[in-house]
C-alpha cells in the first residue's frame, strides 16, 4: 500500500509539469557535486546532480539523483523530481519534491522509501524539512534455536529471531549563509533535528549542528556532529565537497540575484535509509515450533503406576507405554534414569526414542545418554510387526538410542515382521548371550531397512547368524557403521550394502 501510495505522488508530480514543457526549457544551470565525508569509524562517498529541466516564468522543476557508498557495505541511491518557485518581491524561494531512495545493506537486504522534501529559501535563512516513509517491511536476518521443552504430548522448540527494518521519520534543519569581510569565500552554519521511530527500542536521532567554508564556489570544506551515532554510524565528521557548474543560467528568473541564485542551491537532503536491528525475538509469530507429536513420554525417575504418558505425568515403564501406543506414535524416554525392565512388542507402526535427540530438560538439566533396557534372564528382544495391518503407508519404524544389556541366559532378537521403513540407529546390545537381528516379508510386502551406528555384542553364547532375508517379499537393506562381535554370518538376499567399522 505505502509503495503504491508513493508511485501514485510521482506519478502526480510528473503528470503536473506536463502543460509546462511547451515553455521556455532551462539548460546547463544544475551542478554535479562529489562529497566525501569522514568519520572514526566510517567514511561515506556520495555522488549527486541537480538537473532543471523546465521553467515557466519564476518557477523551474529539477532532478536530483543521488548515489552513496559506506566503506561498511551499505549502498544508497536515490531521486526526486522537484519545484522551486521564486515568490515575487519576496526574495524567497519556496521548493518541494518527492523522493524515492533505496538501501542495499551489508547483509545484501534492499529497503526502499519515499521522501517529501520542503524548503523555504531566503538570503538570511534557509528552512528545509523532510518526511521519510519506508516501503519495505522487517527482514529476519537471522534464526537460532533456543529451549526444547515437553507438554502434554509434544516436543516443542522456542525459536528466536533478529530482525532488521527501515525506518519512518522526518528531519528539519535551519541554516544561514555568512560572508565575513576580512576573510575570502563564505560560510554556512546549520542546526538540525531528526527522528526516526524505531519498533525495536528507542527511536534514533537528535540535535546535529554542521559548519562549512567555501574557499572557492566550487570547493566546501566541512565538520558535523549528530548526536545519536546511529544516524549514519558515528557522531563527529569531516567532509569535503567538489561541486561542478554544469552551465550558465539562461533563463532570467525574476526576484534579484539572491533569489536567483537560491533557485540552484543545493538540495540539502540525505537519501540514506535509516534501519535498525532488533534484539532477539522469542517465537515472532506467537507460538514454538512443535518438534515432534503424539509422543508417549516414559519416566523411571519422575513417572509413577498413574502415569498417563504426557511430559507432565509419563508412564514409568516401557512395557506400559508400548501396550497403550496407538499407530504412529512414538515413545520417548528418558535416558539417564537406571535401566528399564521389559520386552518390546511394537505391533503398529510405533517407534520409540532413548537417546534425548531433542534435548528436553528433565528437572533443568539435560539428560543424555542411550535409554537402557535390561532383557536379564528373558528370552527378548523387539519386534516390529504389522502383518494384518490395512493401511501399508503406516509400516514404519523408528528406534534410536537404545542399549539392550542382559547376562546369564537372556537372549535379544530384533524381528521385523512385514513393515515398510524400519531405521535402527545407535543402538547398543551388549552382553547379551544370544544377539540375532531377523527379517521376515511377505509377498506383498517391500522393507527399506537401514542398521547405523549400531552394536550387537554376543556376550559368548553360541554364534547367531543375522538373518536379512526377502522372503516372499522385497528387502532394500544397508547396515552402516555397525558392529556385529562373535556373531555368527550375515545372510543376506536383496538389495543392500554394508559399511562395517
Amino acid at each position: 500500500m505505502k509503495c503504491n501510495k508513493i508511485k501514485l505522488w510521482a506519478s502526480f508530480l510528473l503528470l503536473s509539469s506536463a502543460p509546462f514543457l511547451s515553455s521556455q526549457t532551462v539548460s546547463n544551470n544544475g551542478y554535479l557535486g562529489g562529497t566525501i565525508h569522514g568519520g572514526k569509524d566510517t567514511v561515506i562517498g556520495e555522488i549527486d546532480l541537480f538537473l532543471p529541466f523546465h521553467s515557466s516564468g519564476n518557477r523551474i522543476f529539477y532532478l536530483a539523483p543521488k548515489f552513496s557508498q559506506a566503506d561498511e557495505g551499505i549502498t544508497n541511491g536515490g531521486v526526486g523530481v522537484g519545484m522551486r518557485q521564486v515568490v515575487p518581491n519576496e526574495g524567497m524561494v519556496l521548493g518541494a519534491a518527492l523522493f524515492y531512495d533505496s538501501l542495499w545493506s551489508r547483509r545484501d537486504e534492499q529497503y526502499n522509501q519515499g521522501g517529501l522534501y520542503l524548503e523555504a529559501l531566503h538570503p538570511w535563512f534557509e528552512l528545509r524539512g523532510n518526511y521519510y516513509l519506508p516501503e519495505s517491511g522487517e527482514n529476519a536476518f537471522a534464526t537460532r534455536a533456543s529451549d526444547v521443552f515437553g507438554t502434554g504430548n509434544q516436543i516443542l522448540q522456542n525459536t528466536e529471531q533478529r530482525f532488521e527494518a527501515a525506518l519512518e521519520g522526518w528531519d528539519v534543519s535551519l541554516g544561514r549563509a555568512i560572508a565575513l569581510p576580512e576573510i575570502p569565500g563564505q560560510f554556512y552554519v546549520e542546526g538540525s533535528y531528526r527522528r526516526y521511530s524505531n519498533p525495536f527500542g528507542s527511536s534514533v536521532g537528535g540535535v546535529g549542528v554542521a559548519l562549512e567554508y567555501a574557499p572557492v564556489s566550487y570547493l566546501r570544506i566541512g565538520a558535523a556532529y549528530h548526536e545519536d551515532k546511529d544516524f549514519i554510524g558515528d557522531r563527529w565528521f569531516g567532509s569535503v565537497r567538489i561541486e561542478i557548474p554544469l552551465g550558465q543560467e539562461t533563463q532570467d528568473l525574476r526576484g534579484g540575484n539572491g533569489s536567483r541564485a537560491l533557485m540552484y542551491a543545493q538540495v540539502r537532503r540525505s537519501t540514506r535509509v535509516i534501519t535498525s536491528e532488533s534484539d532477539w525475538i522469542e517465537n515472532p509469530d506467537g507460538t514454538p515450533q512443535v518438534f515432534l507429536s503424539n509422543v508417549l513420554f516414559v519416566d523411571n525417575v519422575d513417572g509413577g503406576a498413574g502415569g498417563d504418558g504426557t511430559f507432565e505425568n509419563p508412564f514409568e515403564e516401557i512395557s506400559t507405554a508400548t501396550l497403550a501406543a496407538a499407530v504412529g506414535e512414538t515413545i520417548y524416554m528418558r535416558p539417564g534414569g537406571g535401566s528399564y525392565d521389559g520386552n518390546v512388542v511394537l505391533g503398529e507402526s510405533v517407534s520409540i526414542i532413548g537417546n534425548n535427540p531433542f534435548e528436553l530438560l528433565y528437572g533443568g538439566a539435560t539428560a543424555s545418554g542411550n535409554s537402557v533396557i535390561d532383557v536379564t534372564g528373558t528370552s527378548a528382544g523387539i519386534t516390529f510387526s504389522t502383518t494384518g495391518l490395512a493401511d501399508s503407508n503406516n509400516r514404519e519404524f523408528w528406534i534410536e538410542g537404545v542399549d539392550f544389556v542382559g547376562s546369564g541366559a537372556a537372549s535379544f532378537t530384533v524381528r521385523v515382521r512385514d513393515a515398510r521403513s524400519v531405521d535402527f540407529s545407535i543402538n547398543d546390545v551388549n552382553s547379551v548371550r544370544f544377539a540375532s537381528f531377523e527379517t521376515n516379508i511377505s509377498s506383498d510386502a517391500e522393507l527399506n531397512l537401514l542398521i547405523r551406528d549400531s552394536v550387537f555384542n554376543d556376550n559368548s553364547g553360541p554364534a547367531q547368524s543375522t538373518e536379512l532375508q526377502e522372503n516372499d517379499g522385497t528387502l532394500n537393506w544397508v547396515i552402516e557403521n555397525s558392529f556385529f562381535n562373535t556373531v555368527g554370518p550375515i545372510n543376506t538376499s536383496g538389495t543392500g550394502s554394508t559399511t562395517l567399522p
